[in-house]
């Protein structure tokens, strides 16, 4: 209970959308409210929750508890993303672009909410076709999990000693989406090859010594 109470304190809940719906059954109509609420710590961490009642106050609480239940981690870098996103979820295209520190969030409510939350507080975004809350929330989040790091670019492109040279954390996480992303034998082929040329360059080194020693010896000789 306590450490719920304190991971609630943690996190800044945002109430995005409140519908109202409506069900015709043999007597009339019956109400009930429906609403979307993202949750996040504005270090990284974001959720997103929808939840159902008869009254509103009810439905806000069901979505808050369903945004913790389903917290995820986004990488921000320097209060922004670290390169454009162009995301298509449903029927809505979003676009995110970096921005320089002082811009801003320019954003809808809707995407607002989560990259404020998400600790962005520089960013360029336009959204494309539908502007539903709840699409447009799910294509934020989306595109923000989809970002990678100078690291995992360069391990996916076989530089494979830059990205061991990263934080530990970062390696780590470079190391899980490459098992995930790249096969077992183009990592296998990225390894072979480095140590390939790392046995060139010895033999390189090699033969050069040999020279010399073979050069002093012809001097001597002289």
């Amino acid at each position: 209970m306590l450490e719920r109470e304190a991971q609630v304190t943690e996190f800044e809940e945002r109430v995005v959308n409140v519908n109202r719906c409506a069900k015709v059954v043999k007597g009339g109509r019956r109400f009930s409210f429906a609403a979307l609420v993202v949750v996040g710590n504005k270090n990284g961490k974001i959720g997103m929750g929808l939840g159902k009642a008869k009254e509103v106050a009810e439905a806000i609480r069901k979505a808050g508890e369903a945004a913790h239940r389903n917290l995820i981690e986004v990488h921000v870098q320097d209060g922004t993303i670290p390169h454009d996103i162009i995301i298509k979820f449903g029927a809505t295209k979003m676009l995110l672009l970096p921005a320089a520190p002082g811009t801003g969030v320019i954003a809808g409510a809707a995407a607002r909410a989560v990259l404020e939350l998400a600790g962005i507080n520089n960013i360029l975004t336009k959204v494309y076709g539908s502007t539903n809350p709840l699409t447009v929330v799910r294509a934020c989040i989306k595109g923000l999990t989809s970002q990678r790091n100078q690291q995992e670019f360069a391990a996916l492109r076989g530089n494979v000693g830059f990205a061991q040279n990263a934080p530990e954390k970062v390696a780590d996480k470079v190391t899980e989406k490459v098992a995930e992303k790249v096969p077992e034998e183009a990592v296998e082929k990225v390894v072979e090859n480095k140590e390939e040329s790392k046995n060139e360059s010895l033999a390189t080194e090699e033969t050069k010594e040999k020279s010399v020693e073979s050069s002093t010896k012809s001097g001597e000789i002289e």
